[in-house]
């Protein structure tokens, strides 16, 4: 008694067999993850088979809790079903159904019958809580779900090993997923190895395990201190060397191969050019003055020597990354829920930003294809001013934005972080993209913020 039932369905662009596959591979769960959820999986099955479990770790708030999740009625390439053994819910059960459609498409079909917790106390007290989080999370995993079949699936992909610094930030986490889905095996280099893909490295002291490097085919570079903390003298230092030792570590790695790899992509920072111009910039334009550029420099300057190896370098001018999971607007978010956002200053300052997917699938072509080399605007094609971002922002979320951080609050921040962080124009145009004919996801920001919010 009390079961309430969720049916969500989206047309793919797919078979069925392919969508069934894309299920399975080893990144989708994280594919599919909201960014507002957090969920780790802790053991996972072997396969998807009857009586087969994962147990998944998820975030309730500051509590964590284990879900566990038994496979049941799979029929392959048809549908599977996860009934919760142990989780959040009073009951849940998930049957993912892969139906086949006419001209080699298919629909995807959530079909959940669940129990709120607590019984009908919980279901009045948080029942349309509930229901609104869920049609959030599947509008959300049907577009990734739509826009990764749709972009990389119905192409020829060449599986890579692909070693990845930083991978367990922000970007990185996310970008091991996508590339598990794509047929990649990914590996990842960490102070603290514990899986059997990590491969140990200490850029601090000068330490990596070169033995386990031979055979990787492609590097992604995405190690680095963020910026966005007061730039003491001890910050500013530890912001340099966690870029350019762990760089340099890496080229010198590199250069020791015996077999090399095809490319190396790595993160570099939008803030290469003039910061207070407000002109629009493509690669081409010149390099600005302060801490920031002078990094930028330095950071991609240290690949240089991997140019006389015949290796692709791709060096990505990342502006700022939106998602709820991390980065600048988890840490504005707080803020503007609570209708205290704002512009800094004035506002008219702009900034050149990147919905994390596009962010992405940028990395996932430029491992394949040649196009894709030396310096790179990784940017929208939208740059927008700091007050309009905030007007989009507190639209979506339904919130006034009107109360500006003045700038010479922003001014006090040591090193000049605020002055270079937040007062600085960062308007760039992505010409190398456009050249290559890349396709956005989301080229616009309202409809960015609405994706990201599960919002259709």
């Amino acid at each position: 008694m009390g079961k309430q039932k969720l049916i969500r369905k989206k047309q793919m662009p797919v078979s069925a067999e392919k969508l069934a596959a894309w299920h399975e591979s080893l990144g989708a769960f994280g594919r599919i993850q909201p960014p507002w959820e957090s969920a780790e999986i802790i053991n996972k099955a072997s396969e998807i088979a009857d009586g087969l479990e994962e147990h998944i770790q998820i975030k309730l708030g500051p509590l964590k809790k284990m879900w566990i999740a038994r496979y049941h009625d799979v029929i392959k390439n048809e549908q599977f079903c996860d009934l919760q053994v142990t989780g959040p819910f009073a009951y849940w059960d998930h049957k993912h159904i892969f139906k086949a459609l006419e001209d080699g498409k298919s629909e995807l079909v959530d079909d959940i019958t669940y129990k709120e917790p607590l019984g009908p106390v919980g279901r009045l007290l948080a029942g349309k809580m509930i229901a609104s989080k869920l049609e959030a999370m599947f509008n959300y995993r049907h577009a990734v779900t739509y826009a990764d079949l749709e972009r990389h699936f119905n192409r020829q992909i060449k599986p890579m090993k692909v070693a990845i610094t930083g991978g367990t930030g922000l970007v990185g986490s996310c970008l091991g997923p996508l590339l598990q889905t794509l047929g990649h095996e990914v590996f990842i280099l960490t102070r603290s190895p514990k899986k059997p893909n990590h491969i140990k490295w200490n850029p601090a002291k000068g330490e990596i395990d070169q033995e386990k490097l031979e055979g990787i085919d492609a590097f992604i570079n995405l190690a680095g201190r963020s910026v966005a903390a007061p730039w003491t003298k001890k910050i500013k230092q530890e912001i340099i060397s966690s870029r350019l030792d762990s760089s340099k570590l890496l080229v010198e790695a590199i250069q020791k191969m015996k077999r090399k790899p095809s490319v190396v992509i790595s993160a570099s920072g939008s803030a290469y050019y003039p910061l207070y111009t407000g002109d629009c910039y493509s690669e081409d334009g010149p390099k600005g003055e302060g801490f920031l550029p002078e990094l930028v420099e330095n950071w991609e300057g240290a690949f240089d020597p991997l140019k006389s190896t015949g290796i692709r370098v791709v060096k990505l001018r990342i502006g700022v990354v939106l998602t709820p999971a991390g980065g600048a607007m988890q840490k504005m978010l707080p803020a503007f829920k609570l209708g205290l956002g704002g512009p800094f200053s004035s506002g008219s300052q702009y900034m050149s930003w990147i919905a994390i997917d596009d962010l992405l699938d940028i990395m996932a072509f430029a491992l394949e294809d040649e196009k894709y080399t030396g310096v790179v605007n990784a940017v929208s094609p939208e740059p927008v001013t700091n007050k309009d971002f905030c007007k989009t922002l507190g639209k979506v979320i339904r919130r006034p934005a009107i109360l500006p951080v003045p700038a010479p609050i922003l001014k006090m921040i040591p090193g000049g972080m605020g002055k270079e962080i937040f007062l600085a124009s960062n308007r760039l145009e992505p010409a190398k993209l456009k050249d290559i004919g890349y396709t956005f996801r989301h080229p616009n920001l309202e409809g960015t913020f609405k994706h990201l919010f599960g919002q259709k």
